[in-house]
């Protein structure tokens, strides 16, 4: 082991001593790791972790671990779904010497995880474009707001400050590294020394607790491998680089640098050069044919959609389609699936050499027997099926013809500067292209793209230093060249009368021309259903032309040309006339920044509609923003759906008020349908002793871990849970699906492949009340399994197991079975209508108007009224055109019902 010493002096004076050790310099072949050399990049090991003399690496392409102690090296095995960090198993759970963390999350696609060692515990940080979150809720957030400043905003129960770091006009990225337990922060800074060829430098700077430089480590852009972490601290303020070069993988650490020191700290000579795998990288490329004709025109937000549609496809492989080994064709070209197929459902096309297919391309020819991609790189295969990463870009640009990426630079036009970037871009070298979707905050380029790096189309986040050196920015040259990044928030989807619905909005209205409406009936085709020229308001109301429907929505801004804007998120409603309803929440509030789904846009409530619509029920869906309108009182739905994703502490799976109101739903005799991986860690793990009780008792599930290590379902117990058997973590990567077991009178009816808890369900009665209603609770995102009658089968059993027939309009039925109100007449109106409502009993008597976003237009009746029929006369001549709701208290009974004044 060698250790070097550098020390710096200043007007005489010692003033600080910044040492390294080299703790360790393996060979990749004593790691048992060959580097693979892609067109995307070389990979070998993907991180690394420190725990006393163990260093754990972990591999790219396998679930391995290579274990270093002194001269001892062991390879040892992971899960196969473990992440990429493997810094991921080590905080919050024990392991020895000899055991390797329990992973089994699926790689985290851009994600990897920062230490902070502030206040008693160790917090691990999962880290994701600037936007930082712990299991507490704790936030860090790190912005690039110019070429001249950095932000760090620490929201730390043991820190909450602000600091800024200014350049001279060439700050191009910035990330946290970690936190020390004095409350240092190392932070790794990225700066352009030229665009064109990208060329940047990377300093690692350290900040004092009150956000002083302590000292600048000049770090050398020695990159040989894709690396997921290259740096990590630990408690003391020492800082650890696992350094990839050519002849093997050094482990340095860094001691001294919380301490002043003046000028920039060097590595030594032996560090100081420049090797990055760009430079190895092949440009070898299946070559088509020279395309031919005129250029076809391109529109920004339909390239970024398409990219969605690839990483969002499903479909299904037959053991015909998949060979995870070499296979020679009836062509002669040897054909390798990628290793993730598995037979059955499966989710985003797979990469294919010299691919160039259409989605509907894509099935036919897995229908017909075609290999489901091709990762080998002899030939272009007849008898696969897929896309590589010009075929990809070439078809999210609507061209007619495959245009290789040694042919791009005939079509596209190279920028100056990387700020100039638009969403739809290129990001080209010759050999690989990326497609731009997004800067984030800390200056990492969000893109989507088909590549050997998961041998499918995802999304994936690039710093500038992985680009350095052959990467340069591009624009198609038929590509419309303004664009918008204003996507409205699709906020409720109901029913108004028997054939028309409502949607609402909200939206930055600055420059908006008027809005598109795109709608789908199968959750797979959509098509524009109305235009900016007719649409101009935050809502409409429309004929339901199928029984039930989804929407999205976006902008298009004022201008000489049509500026579209990106597509919100879908919600669906729909309407079975005479039948119960339902209620859909997106509770899925998670940035992309920090949950799984990587993608612009959340589409999954669409699935719950397609399924929820062929049983014939009508529903209507909202954001979980809209839960205390009351125009979606709980209590008027027969069943809720409640999404929540991998929804976490930060944002809070279910906040106060909303368990309030699952509370008082519950206890009236109302049906509950919840799925999300981290409910279990918030509410019982993490949370206050009324969430515990919130999760026990209306939940009634018992939280067992983080982790359940298994992504294969099957339902167990009754006959309707037995049917159903699937897969998760497909349509986005699942991170730690919650182990969970019974609680409070339920029974297990979902459990993991390796018989741990994965749902519970309850029918009886909850708190104090005697009204008996029921829960159904999934401790993993029902909408990740790719399988849509895996899917359906789960909601047709959380609606058998319901049975919501008895509903609606009496929830208190058992006890007050002669209440009723009912719908106004006529409806619509202009512009009075009659409401009549029926009491069995002397009751005081409360009857209220109110506005779409719940203010009080009229009260009609407060009094004390005797038995029998009633009608009150509404008059809304003062009022305007629009949607109002009705309610009818009576005691202890509550209900409400909608109206449209149309003048």
């Amino acid at each position: 082991m060698k250790k070097f010493c550098l020390i710096f002096f200043c007007c005489g004076y010692l003033f600080s001593q910044a040492h390294y050790t080299i703790l360790s310099h393996t060979q990749y072949e004593e790691c048992k790791v060959v580097p693979r050399i892609d067109n995307s990049g070389i990979y070998a090991i993907s991180s690394f972790d420190v725990d006393g003399s163990m260093i754990y690496l972990r591999h790219f392409d396998e679930p391995l671990v290579t274990v270093v102690q002194g001269k001892n090296i062991s390879l040892q095995q992971a899960d196969a779904a473990a992440s990429l960090d493997i810094t991921k198993g080590f905080v919050g759970r024990s392991f020895g010497k000899n055991q390797l963390p329990p992973q089994s999350a699926l790689q985290d696609k851009n994600i990897h995880y920062v230490k902070s060692f502030l206040g008693s515990n160790l917090s691990l940080f999962a880290s994701d474009g600037g936007e930082l979150t712990n299991s507490s809720g704790e936030t860090i957030h790190v912005h690039v707001e110019s070429r001249n400043n950095v932000s760090l905003q620490f929201e730390l129960s043991e820190m909450k400050k602000v600091f800024h770091l200014s350049f001279p006009g060439d700050l191009a990225y910035a990330d946290l590294i970690g936190i020390d337990a004095k409350g240092n922060s190392f932070v790794l800074i990225e700066r352009y020394q030229s665009e064109i060829p990208l060329k940047v430098q990377r300093e690692i700077y350290t900040l004092s607790p009150d956000g002083d430089i302590r000292s600048c480590l000049a770090v050398p852009m020695i990159k040989f491998c894709v690396l997921v972490k290259e740096f990590q601290i630990d408690s003391s303020g020492a800082l650890y680089h696992l350094l990839a070069a050519r002849d093997g993988l050094h482990l340095i650490r860094w001691d001294g640098l919380t301490t002043y020191a003046a000028g920039t700290i060097s590595y030594p000579k032996e560090f100081q050069y420049e090797e990055h795998y760009n430079t190895f990288l092949t440009t070898a490329e299946a070559v088509p044919e020279t395309p031919k004709g005129i250029l076809t025109a391109a529109n920004r937000q339909t390239a970024l959609r398409l990219g969605e549609e690839y990483a969002l496809h499903t479909y299904t492989c037959a053991a015909n389609n998949l060979s995870p080994f070499d296979v020679i064709g009836p062509d002669g070209d040897a054909v390798r699936t990628p290793s993730w197929l598995v037979p059955g459902i499966n989710a985003r096309v797979a990469y294919m050499w010299g691919g160039f297919n259409t989605l509907t391309q894509y099935d036919a020819g897995l229908a017909s027997g075609k290999y489901a991609g091709d990762i080998n790189t002899a030939g272009v295969s007849a008898y696969a099926v897929g896309v590589d990463c010009s075929g990809f870009v070439s078809r999210c640009w609507q061209l007619t013809s495959h245009y290789a990426t040694s042919m791009m630079p005939d079509i596209t036009t190279q920028y100056a500067a990387w700020d100039e970037l638009k969403p739809g871009d290129a990001i080209h070298k010759v050999g690989h292209v990326r497609m731009f979707v997004e800067k984030m905050p800390n200056g990492s380029l969000r893109v989507v793209e088909s590549s050997g790096r998961g041998w499918d189309v995802s999304y994936w986040s690039y710093a500038p230093s992985d680009l350095n050196g052959v990467y340069t920015p591009r624009y198609y040259n038929g590509m419309e060249t303004t664009y918008s990044m204003n996507k409205p928030e699709l906020v409720s989807a109901s029913i108004v009368t028997d054939s028309t619905v409502q949607l609402v909005w909200k939206s930055d209205t600055t420059q908006v021309a008027g809005y598109r409406l795109y709608a789908t009936s199968d959750g797979k085709q959509w098509s524009q259903l109305m235009s900016e020229s007719i649409l101009k308001d935050t809502s409409v109301v429309l004929v339901l032309k199928n029984s039930f429907s989804s929407y999205r929505v976006s902008s298009v801004l004022r201008g000489s040309q049509i500026i579209e804007g990106p597509l919100s998120n879908a919600l669906s409603v729909g309407n079975f006339l005479h039948t119960s309803k339902i209620l859909i929440v997106d509770g899925f509030e998670r940035a992309s920044g920090a949950g799984s789904w990587q993608g612009p846009g959340n589409v999954f409530v669409t699935r719950y509609g397609v399924a929820i619509g062929k049983n014939k029920t009508s529903y209507e869906s909202i954001k979980n923003s809209q839960l205390t309108n009351l125009q979606f009182q709980l209590s008027n739905y027969a069943t809720v759906f409640w999404m929540l994703g991998d929804e976490s502490t930060q944002d809070e799976t279910f906040s106060t008020t909303e368990q309030t109101l699952v509370k008082q739903y519950l206890e009236s005799g109302g049906h509950l349908f919840v799925s999300g991986s981290e409910v279990g860690w918030d509410l019982s793990y993490k949370g206050s002793a009324s969430d515990k009780e919130f999760y026990g008792s209306y939940l009634k599930a018992a939280y067992v871990s983080d982790d359940a290590g298994s992504y294969n379902v099957n339902g167990i117990g009754a006959p309707i849970f037995t049917k159903c058997s699937f897969t998760i973590g497909q349509m986005y990567d699942e991170d730690y699906p919650d182990e969970i077991s019974s609680a409070g009178g339920s029974s297990l009816c979902f459990q993991y492949g390796n018989q741990k808890g994965a749902g519970v369900s309850y029918r009886g009665n909850f708190g104090s009340s005697v009204i008996p209603g029921g829960v159904m609770y999934l401790s993993f995102p029902l909408e990740t399994t790719a399988s849509d009658s895996g899917f359906e089968n789960v909601i047709n059993c959380a609606m058998e197991y319901f049975d919501p027939l008895s509903f609606v309009e009496q929830p208190f039925v058992t006890v007050l079975k002669d209440f009723s109100l009912s719908q106004n007449y006529p409806n619509p109106f202009n512009p009075s209508t009659m409401i009549n409502y029926h009491l069995p009993m002397n009751s005081f008597v409360s009857l209220k108007v109110f506005d779409l976003v719940g203010r009080e237009v009229a009260t009609l009746v407060n009094e004390n009224l005797p038995v029998g029929a009633h009608e009150a006369k509404f008059n809304a001549s003062s009022l305007s055109s629009g949607m109002y709701f009705y309610t009818l208290q009576a005691g202890n009974y509550r209900a409400a019902k909608k109206m449209v004044l149309v003048k």
